[in-house]
């Protein structure tokens, strides 16, 4: 399993190792992922993602034609730019991961994963990162959901982008998407510059059956950029089931909620509407303040900078009002 941070996040692209042919051509690429060494003497032609994320990125990149399946398929709404060649991959599993006898027979080069402490689990029935390598898979795993949960910044996606790029022999492509973000993530923290920094809870849960709220992970770090403060960032755990007395007593002055309006217990307005009538007393409730995101733009990815964008400007209008996007 993948369990520690292994590199530290760089402002600058990750550096590769790999070597040159006499043509000038790349003939191998060696990177560090989660305490392993990774060697690619190839550009992968068979790649398996275990999730919509990983696949959205690839397609970013221009590499979508190498994926040969993908765990989950579409559970949320999929990036409107990548949306025609992403419904034209193909789904090995829907609720869990698919079994060993059928991703295993497809013998990829790379398996990329978002969740790698979680997706190769043997007790939910899929193939581990041993089976993958003895059918000679090599697997990559963020590194912002592989390492202690309060040590993930959205910088370590960056750096693995910068990786996923050399790996697959689009260094450029790789490049421009992480300077993008950079750069729209510094419009938003140089809006936000100097205001008092808003207490929020992110609740993904929020009915009579489960409080459930995000605690210690990367979603801190984005918080941070969008001018806010997590009330359960001190949390050890990135997913807690809070009681409804400590939920009561936090000082919380908006309610961030993943808005998934397909699926009626995940719609934000619901979710609101329960939390202000649970707990009249918070500073949310009183104003009737929260904010709905959608659900695909929480998941470690390119899209976690339209989580701060869209964030920052509901915690800070005044910041925006003078003109367009950050």
């Amino acid at each position: 399993m993948l369990t520690a941070c292994d590199r530290e996040p760089s402002k600058k692209p990750t550096q590769a190792s790999g070597s040159t042919s006499s043509g000038g051509q790349a003939t191998g690429v060696v990177v560090s992922n989660g305490g392993r060494k990774l060697t690619f003497e190839h550009v992968p032609q068979r790649i398996i993602t275990t999730g919509q994320g990983p696949a959205e990125l690839l397609l970013k990149l221009g590499v979508g034609k190498s994926i040969v399946g993908i765990y989950y398929g579409a559970q949320q709404p999929v990036d409107p730019a990548i949306a025609v060649p992403f419904r034209e991959l193909t789904s090995l599993s829907t609720d869990a991961p698919p079994s060993k006898e059928v991703v295993l027979p497809l013998k990829p080069d790379l398996v990329l994963s978002a969740f790698p402490t979680m997706d190769f689990d043997s007790s939910r029935g899929g193939a581990t990162i041993d089976d993958f390598a003895k059918v000679g898979s090599q697997v990559f795993g963020y590194t912002a959901t592989s390492c202690k949960p309060s040590e993930a910044t959205f910088e370590m996606f960056l750096s693995d982008v910068a990786d996923i790029g050399k790996i697959l022999r689009v260094e450029q492509t790789a490049q421009q998407l992480v300077e993008e973000c950079r750069s729209r993530i510094a419009a938003v923290r140089q809006r936000v510059a100097g205001r008092e920094k808003v207490k929020l809870v992110i609740c993904f849960s929020a009915s009579d059956q489960m409080l459930g709220v995000f605690g210690a992970g990367l979603l801190n770090d984005l918080v941070d950029a969008a001018g806010g403060t997590n009330v359960y960032s001190h949390e050890d755990a990135t997913m807690v089931n809070a009681s409804k007395e400590d939920f009561a007593q936090r000082v919380i002055e908006v309610y961030v909620i993943p808005d998934l309006p397909a699926v009626p217990s995940m719609r934000a307005d619901s979710s609101a509407a329960w939390l202000f009538k649970t707990f009249p007393q918070t500073e949310a409730s009183k104003r009737r303040r929260f904010v709905g995101i959608g659900v695909e733009k929480l998941n470690v990815g390119y899209r976690n900078v339209e989580f701060v964008e869209e964030l920052a400007r509901s915690l800070h209008p005044e910041a925006f009002a003078e003109s367009g996007k950050p």
